[in-house]
C-alpha cells in the first residue's frame, strides 16, 4: 500500500513486524499471559495479523483506513472502557479456552462433552443477553451479504465477545459430579 503522508510505499511485512513487536511487548508485560517467551514471539505475530484484519473488517468499505498499532492493540482504558479491537477478540477467545481447559483438568475429563451439566437458568439477565446476542447472528450475516460489507459481522463479533465476557463472570455452566 501507499503511505498517504510520505508518498512512499509501505510493505505489509514491515507493518506486521512493527505490530508483532508491539504485541510482544504487551504480552510480555501482561500479568495474565501464561505463555513462554518463545510462545509469546509466535503469538505476537498472530495477534498483530488479527489486529490488522479486524481493523480492516470493522470499517465500511468506502471509509479510509487510518491505522494505528497503539489503537489496534489496546484492550481497556484507565476508566474501564473496553475497546473493540482484534486484540480484544483474541483475549476473549484465550480466556474462554483457558477456562474450558481448567474445567476439563479439574474434572479429569478428556473433553467437556463427558461432563454432566445442568440446564442454564435462562431467567438470569446474563443468560438472556447472551442468547439475544447469539440470535442476532443470522441478521448480521444477512446485512453483511446485502450490503457487501464486513462491518456487521465485526460488530456482531464484538457484541458476542462482550456478552461472553459478562456471562463467564456470572454464570456457572459446568456443575461437577466429582467429589
Amino acid at each position: 500500500g501507499m503511505s498517504s503522508r510520505k508518498g512512499g510505499a509501505v510493505l505489509v511485512d514491515e507493518v506486521l513486524a512493527e505490530g508483532a513487536a508491539a504485541a510482544e511487548k504487551i504480552l510480555l508485560s501482561s500479568r495474565t499471559c501464561r505463555l513462554s517467551p518463545e510462545e509469546v514471539k509466535e503469538a505476537s505475530s498472530e495477534v498483530a495479523l488479527t489486529a490488522l484484519r479486524i481493523e480492516d473488517l470493522r470499517r465500511r468499505r468506502q471509509a479510509n483506513l487510518n491505522f494505528s498499532w497503539r489503537k489496534a492493540l489496546r484492550l481497556q482504558s484507565k476508566r474501564g472502557e473496553v475497546y473493540q479491537t482484534g486484540f480484544l477478540l483474541q483475549y476473549r477467545q484465550a480466556r474462554l479456552t483457558t477456562r474450558l481447559q481448567r474445567v476439563e483438568t479439574e474434572l479429569g475429563l478428556s473433553s467437556l462433552e463427558e461432563a454432566s451439566s445442568e440446564p442454564l437458568d435462562f431467567r438470569d439477565p446474563e443468560a438472556i443477553r447472551l442468547c439475544q446476542v447469539m440470535l442476532r447472528y443470522p441478521a448480521a450475516l444477512a446485512e453483511a451479504y446485502e450490503e457487501l460489507q464486513s462491518k456487521p459481522l465485526a460488530s456482531f463479533a464484538f457484541d458476542l465477545a462482550a456478552a461472553l465476557g459478562s456471562a463467564t463472570k456470572r454464570l456457572k455452566i459446568i456443575h461437577s459430579t466429582v467429589p
